[in-house]
């Protein structure tokens, strides 16, 4: 069987969800597709209302 999904937790108080390439185009964030380009990359946590702003669901739970 193989797995389309990992959801990891860090040290570091990261969660770290990965898809395969077959499933990425499968999955959303926040009520809106992920753009590997806009969503692929490090967020700091002061930045995520910023990110969260940018997605349809503007009550998304930051």
């Amino acid at each position: 069987m193989t797995s389309h999904f990992k959801l990891s937790y860090s040290i570091t108080e990261k969660v770290i969800v990965t898809v395969s390439e077959s499933m990425m185009d499968k999955v959303c964030g926040a009520c809106d597709k992920l753009h590997p380009v806009r969503d692929f990359r490090e967020l700091l946590e002061e930045t995520m209302q910023q990110y969260m702003a940018s997605f349809s669901a503007q009550d998304f739970p930051t």
